[in-house]
């Protein structure tokens, strides 16, 4: 298997290959990858043991839906709007998000516009 960003897929989820964590296509083509390895922006950063499959706390990427070929545009989460809002950054996490605020993001993404 080979690791790549999904998409032109049906909604899935998909476990992330070399790190703890998953990604999530919805319907409407947005998707979130949670990652809390100790190399992300989580409470298992920097963590000198082996990965830990648990985590307090995770980092997370937003794809909008596919529109003009690959790569497609990051998105992050902005607290105080309780909205996700596009990054003029190439890349861009949002780290140190509880399971509630990673629920929150996945419910207002799942109501966008493909």
């Amino acid at each position: 298997m080979r690791n790549e960003t999904i998409v032109d897929e049906k909604p899935m989820f998909s476990a992330s290959e070399m790190y703890p964590g998953f990604s999530m296509t919805l319907a409407n083509g947005w998707e979130i990858s949670v990652q809390w390895g100790r190399n992300h922006y989580c409470a298992n950063r920097d963590n000198p043991n082996k990965e830990s499959r648990r985590s307090t706390t995770a980092e997370v990427a937003i794809f909008a839906p596919d529109k003009d070929g690959f790569p497609r545009d990051w998105w992050s989460y902005d607290e105080d709007l309780n909205e996700v809002v596009e990054q003029p950054e190439s890349t861009y996490v949002n780290g140190w998000l509880t399971t509630d605020q990673v629920a929150n993001i996945i419910a207002i993404i799942s109501k966008k516009s493909a």
